[in-house]
């Protein structure tokens, strides 16, 4: 957490902030796991009861000279069972896309 740094810098603007933690090595993400309550959690059954499973197919191009690169098309599948409310499930399944998209 940045609490205690934020603390010990307060004059700096968010972007210093951020700049002078980078730069003496704090973490600057986060992780989390969830633990379903109620799941029996024994060696011979499935820590979750949610899974889901998806794929994803670019059809891309690239220069080969600059690495400039354009996504021409894109196809993903999920299957997500019975969605609850597909608008969500669709937003998220096209936001983890482009996160991926922008990470490399």
């Amino acid at each position: 957490t940045l609490v205690p740094f934020r603390e010990a810098n307060p004059g700096l603007s968010w972007k210093e902030l951020i700049g002078k933690a980078y730069m003496e090595g704090l973490p600057l993400s986060a992780a989390g796991h969830f633990l379903e309550p109620g799941v029996d959690r024994t060696p011979d059954k499935p820590l979750c009861s949610y899974i889901t499973y998806g794929a994803a197919v670019g059809y891309v191009e690239i220069d080969c000279l600059t690495g400039d690169h354009k996504i021409i098309s894109a196809d993903l599948v999920m299957d997500l069972g019975k969605s609850i409310n597909p608008a969500v499930d669709i937003g998220q399944i096209e936001g983890g896309f482009m996160q991926g998209v922008g990470l490399h």
